[in-house]
């Protein structure tokens, strides 16, 4: 979309100038935190079902996983899902990190909405220990 200016209100000469920006439809800015979220809940996954491999067959990648941690494995993550999907926009990749952010934080507040489903997800060892250490805290703000 161009715009046209006339420097004269006669009409004289015309300068046209590009639009900024174009508007990102909302179901693909809910797309991207989806994605960003899922992307967490994956690399989260993979961290915990990795890291007891420590010293076992595999020391170079068991190594790097818990070198990046599983915000570093959500970021790469991230990153191959904006690659393969073609979120290439900024404001979806801001929606990408804000889906990342939020499953950070949100990781013991699902762990109190959904026990179950968390468990099974994650393993019942983490899930136990995020309930020991949040779920008193979440109690308290509950009530």
């Amino acid at each position: 979309m161009q715009k046209q200016i006339s420097a004269h209100p006669e009409g004289g000469a015309q300068l046209r100038i590009k639009s900024a920006s174009k508007k990102i439809p909302l179901h693909r800015l809910a797309f991207a935190l989806a994605i960003g979220a899922a992307s967490m809940i994956a690399a989260r996954a993979a961290f915990i079902r990795v890291e007891p491999l420590l010293g076992t067959d595999m020391p170079t990648l068991s190594w790097a996983v818990l070198l990046l941690g599983d915000l570093g494995l959500a970021g790469i993550a991230a990153v191959l899902a904006m690659i393969a999907l073609r979120l290439d926009k900024p404001a979806l990749q801001g929606a990408m990190a804000v889906g990342v952010g939020a499953m950070f934080l949100g990781d013991a507040h699902m762990a109190t909405l959904f026990p179950e489903a968390f468990a099974t997800l994650y393993t019942d060892t983490y899930a136990n220990r995020v309930m020991l250490e949040h779920g008193p805290i979440l109690a308290a703000f509950a009530n």
